[in-house]
């Protein structure tokens, strides 16, 4: 009786509706694939939506807010546009998302990455350092500016930090010259550190009339007092010069 039925049932569909049905099922495999490889894209972009929003809460589209634009492996995000309580939201959900912890202790020496010779150990006490997300203060031809990014590896004991430099490189805008390291910001919380030494040497850094730090790197403090020796010489040598010229004056006199 059931092969009967059965029989019946299939006497009725015709190959168009086989065609259709096959269709069908083709097209839902395919979008159930789509769906699990743009899913990480999608994610991402939801989550950089949440932060696209106007001061008076209505949304606007994301590029109109946030730019983002790709440095090699690096993704970079301009958060210029959104106000201190939204930076602080997005750096929040970034760190969430991640295996850096931010970094809340205390800094007062900084080395670069491919300065020192094991970046797994601190080059002051030897020992363990840990990857962090910060905000790194740089120096620009304009004005200071803070990048949050994992670009620190932070001594577990003593106040030191290697900074990747290049990380840090690629993630300034193209508008703007990078003119060193200079500090970790903590937002609100509390004052910023500013480094005392870099390399093992020494920071100096020169402020404009505003108490802002325009940025001198130790390559850069090096470079000039390098270039003030030399002029000091030449000045010599153009004294001695001057001097021997004169003796034979005289004494052709």
């Amino acid at each position: 009786m059931r092969y009967e039925k059965l029989c019946c049932f299939l006497s009725y569909i015709t190959p168009t509706d086989i065609m259709k049905y096959l269709l069908s099922f083709l097209v839902l495999t395919f979008s159930v694939i789509l769906n699990v490889i743009f899913l990480p894209f999608r994610m991402l972009l939801s989550l950089f939506g949440v932060f696209s929003r106007s001061p008076k809460g209505s949304y606007t589209e994301g590029k109109d807010v946030i730019k983002m634009r790709c440095e090699g492996d690096v993704l970079n995000v301009n958060c210029d546009s959104l106000n201190e309580e939204e930076q602080a939201e997005f750096r929040a959900v970034i760190t969430a998302g991640m295996d850096f912890p931010r970094y809340d202790g205390k800094v007062k020496h900084a080395y670069e990455l491919k300065y020192v010779k094991n970046s797994k150990t601190c080059p002051r006490c030897q020992l363990e350092v840990r990857q962090y997300y910060a905000n790194f203060i740089y120096a620009t031809q304009v004005a200071p500016r803070v990048m949050f990014a994992p670009a620190g590896f932070f001594c577990i004991e003593c106040p030191t930090v290697i900074i990747d430099h290049e990380m840090i490189k690629k993630g300034v805008a193209k508008e703007f010259q990078l003119q060193g390291v200079v500090g970790i910001d903590y937002d609100t919380q509390r004052q910023p550190d500013i480094f005392q030494t870099w390399n093992g040497n020494e920071t100096i850094h020169i402020v404009d009339e505003g108490q802002k730090i325009p940025g001198l790197s130790m390559a850069q403090i090096k470079s000039h007092s390098h270039s003030n020796k030399k002029e000091k010489s030449q000045r010599r040598k153009h004294i001695a010069k001057q001097k021997q010229s004169r003796r034979k004056n005289r004494r052709k006199n």
